[in-house]
């Protein structure tokens, strides 16, 4: 299917080219778009379980430890693409304020069941947010909604307020790899495939300049050890929504205890190499399989 845009959404180059049967890519900055029919907004990407969520884990800690890097004012967390409230039911209480965005009905009711403040438009945005974070939701937004929540923010921000940012990276070594079976090849969610330069370029052209970034020894293992998986599955990131969205995917409970077992043993297979892998990763973090960055408001 060709894609009806007429310029790169994170750059605004023209040059584009097919990168993949579902992504165009963009010449000038490495930005790919998807071009099939976009899956809807709203997915449930969290076990929505009240002690899952007050449990931290390796990536919980990743997060909180980003958090506190780009930090320098303590008034109001903004989480957008929130989910379950994960990220600010354990992360709040460092701030006088926090909000997040969602618009999955499930996902909403659950966190606010948390007692979590959660509107489902960023146009409920009042005050001067401190921190702004996009978890791996930024490449589930149509381009249209990216530039008008990024002029929303801007309007609002403070030479303090960071923005953080962790998305997929399409110029990662193992996108190069695996193409197809990226572990975070998700479509029809994920409208857009980012690199570090197109990311860099989208914020700064809403006012925005990079001021840091980090790489994640779990999101290294995870891309490199699923992709490994997906060469060996029919179905693309088994583990991953065995795991994380407990998806049964509609199998027998013999098929599917079959499979895990099956994905377990590869797994353990498969996981020291990969984690060898990993380690090129924070190495050269720009090629690692997930950009995490933060931005400030540009000074100049």
């Amino acid at each position: 299917m060709k894609s009806t845009a007429e310029s790169c959404p994170a750059c605004g180059g023209t040059a584009l080219e097919a990168a993949t049967k579902d992504y165009e890519r963009c010449r000038s900055c490495g930005h790919e778009t998807l071009v099939t029919a976009p899956g809807t907004g709203a997915i449930i990407n969290d076990r929505l379980d009240r002690d899952d969520v007050a449990r931290p884990n390796a990536l919980d800690r990743f997060k909180t430890s980003v958090l506190r890097a780009a930090t320098r004012s303590h008034r109001f967390l903004l989480d957008v693409g929130c989910a379950s409230g994960r990220f600010l039911r354990q992360n709040a209480g460092a701030f006088e304020q926090a909000m997040g965005v969602e618009v999955t009905p499930e996902c909403v009711r659950f966190a606010r069941s948390l007692g979590l403040h959660i509107e489902t438009d960023l146009e409920a945005l009042r005050g001067e947010p401190s921190v702004v974070t996009f978890w791996h939701s930024l490449e589930h937004l149509p381009s249209g909604t990216i530039a008008a929540m990024l002029e929303k923010i801007r309007g609002c921000a403070t030479p303090e307020t960071a923005l953080i940012v962790s998305v997929p990276n399409a110029d990662s070594f193992q996108y190069l790899v695996f193409r197809e079976r990226f572990a975070f090849y998700d479509v029809p969610h994920h409208l857009h495939q980012f690199t570090p330069r197109s990311l860099d370029r989208l914020l700064e052209r809403h006012g925005f300049e990079r001021a840091g970034g980090s790489g994640s020894l779990t999101y290294a293992v995870f891309g490199w050890l699923q992709g490994a998986l997906n060469l060996f599955n029919s179905r693309h990131d088994y583990l991953y929504y065995r795991r994380k969205r407990g998806w049964d995917f509609g199998l027998s409970p013999l098929r599917r205890g079959a499979l895990d077992v099956y994905n377990a043993v590869l797994a353990l297979f498969f996981l020291l190499p990969c984690g060898a892998l990993a380690l090129a990763d924070l190495l050269l973090p720009q090629r690692g399989g997930v950009v995490t960055s933060w931005y400030r408001p540009k000074t100049r």
